[in-house]
């Protein structure tokens, strides 16, 4: 099904993000590829990041 597919995607991108030095060690051809991956990845990181701080900063907002 669609949902065990894209645990597959995330799951091997999880473990391609985490082992990226050894891979462009074993396969130098990739090396490109995976510094590109590794940025977008820390990218999308750091604005998920920004997002849940400025929700949290509203939400606490109208609690105080």
């Amino acid at each position: 099904s669609g949902f065990i597919l894209a645990f597959i995607v995330l799951a091997a991108g999880f473990w391609l993000y985490s082992n990226a030095a050894a891979v462009a060690q074993a396969i130098p051809q990739t090396k490109t590829a995976l510094q590109i991956f590794v940025l977008y990845a820390d990218a999308v990181r750091n604005g998920l990041n920004n997002f849940a701080t400025s929700i949290i900063t509203t939400v606490s907002g109208w609690l105080a």
